[in-house]
């Protein structure tokens, strides 16, 4: 998830891969979710960490 979001875009081909992926390890769509909105934070809480490592 990491590297689909990291450039804060979801891609089409990035969201054909995400589906394939609920498929075929039969992930639930609501856990999926889950995943990516952490994954969002985590990333947003990278950017502020590397920001404030320059204050």
């Amino acid at each position: 998830m990491a590297l689909v979001y990291s450039d804060n875009i979801l891609h089409k081909e990035e969201e054909k891969i995400v589906n394939k992926m609920i498929t075929k390890f039969g992930l639930d769509k609501n856990i999926t979710m889950l995943y990516e909105e952490w994954t969002k934070s985590i990333l947003a809480l990278t950017e502020q960490g590397k920001i404030l490592l320059k204050i």
